[in-house]
């Protein structure tokens, strides 16, 4: 009984030395907050002031090197957000997350957002594209000066990141729309058709009501459970956003309240952060504080020193969905109502971690 207990005592301990190891080694590739660092690509100096609540502001001496540090932040707080969110678009959970994955791989790729980000990518004007190429150089430039073991996520499955480039920040904008887009719903509506007579499936998927709130033309008061129950039943949810005169106000200012609806998730899908920088021949002035993206350059929703703005969703019918019905003579064409034609075919090659040879879509 005592060398058992005696053995037990030293499993515990060598777990807890091991333990801790681990963690002081993963703990040991967090990126410096404080400090002088040489960085290629940059065309000026660069100052970054980490608040108390950890919001860096970037003092820069031009747009150009402003979004080029945002990136770089970006890539040191949130690689592996922005990872994930790539893999995700291009179709390539599967080689770093293995079987488990591969279903999410072929949906997305018959989705076909990544197609759309190369398409976007090629279509770009030069100004828009040298901007995501500074970003894309923020990122990859804190790729190479990385110091220490990357994040745990990428120890664990094994793998390093790729080069960040402007299709990965178009792809990220995609996966956005996607969250946003009123995809899940047209489905439902689908499968509710199916199932009810149509005018019995409207009451599932009620519209917005003409005498509802709106933010434009004055409207009539709504009585509070009139309100609750059209809350209570109806299956949209939207974001919200008010504003408060600043005859209302302690400081006699305007108060822009924003409230976009968006999942929990951690770490954060928005990333805080100020960007600061001159004006040029070429671009006005940049003073701008809010939430921006990890992936993507600039502030989305914020306010710089004359204004202040946001987002909320609007649910509108933005997603069209067409069934394709296959010939009944000819399984290689589809029905049109110009006559049947020849699917269009290509090959997709998906990687499966586990998998000695891929799997062709």
């Amino acid at each position: 009984m005592r060398k058992l207990i005696v053995g037990l005592v030293a499993l515990v301990l060598l777990a807890l030395v091991v333990g801790i190891g681990a963690l002081a080694y993963v703990r040991s590739g967090e990126q410096p907050r404080e400090g002088m660092e040489t960085v290629t690509g940059l065309r000026a100096p660069v100052e970054v002031i980490w608040t108390d609540h950890a919001v860096p502001h970037v003092f820069a001496g031009s747009l150009h090197d402003a979004v080029f540090a945002q990136g770089f932040l970006h890539a040191r707080d949130r690689l592996w957000q922005m990872e994930l969110v790539r893999r995700a678009i291009q179709g390539r959970l599967a080689e770093v997350l293995g079987e488990p994955a591969l279903e999410t791989d072929r949906f997305l790729r018959r989705v076909g957002l990544w197609d759309a980000a190369r398409r976007d990518a090629a279509a770009m004007p030069p100004d828009d594209r040298a901007l995501l190429q500074a970003y894309a150089d923020g990122v990859n430039a804190a790729l190479e000066r990385w110091s220490g073991p990357l994040p745990p996520e990428f120890l664990v499955l094994g793998f390093e990141p790729e080069p960040w480039a402007p299709v990965h920040t178009i792809a990220v904008a995609k996966m956005l729309s996607l969250t946003l887009a009123s995809y899940g719903q047209s489905l439902a509506v689908a499968r509710a058709l199916r199932r009810l007579p149509r005018d019995r499936a409207r009451w599932l998927f009620p519209e917005f009501p003409d005498w509802d709130a709106t933010i434009l033309p004055p409207a009539p008061e709504i009585p509070p459970l009139a309100r609750s129950l059209v809350d209570r039943y109806s299956f949209a949810a939207a974001s919200n956003s008010w504003v408060v005169d600043g005859s209302r106000t302690a400081s006699g200012r305007p108060i822009l309240a924003n409230d976009m609806h968006l999942e929990l998730q951690a770490p954060s899908l928005w990333y805080m952060a100020g960007l600061h920088a001159p004006a040029t021949d070429t671009f006005p002035a940049l003073d701008a504080v809010g939430t921006t993206v990890a992936g993507a350059p600039l502030v989305v929703a914020g306010r710089n020193r004359a204004i202040a703005w946001g987002y909320t969703n609007a649910y509108v019918d933005d997603v069209d969905l067409f069934i394709e019905r296959v010939d009944p003579a000819d399984s290689t064409r589809y029905l049109t109502p110009d006559g049947s034609r020849p699917f269009e075919v290509r090959a997709e090659t998906l990687s499966v971690k586990g998998r000695e040879a891929p799997v062709v879509m």
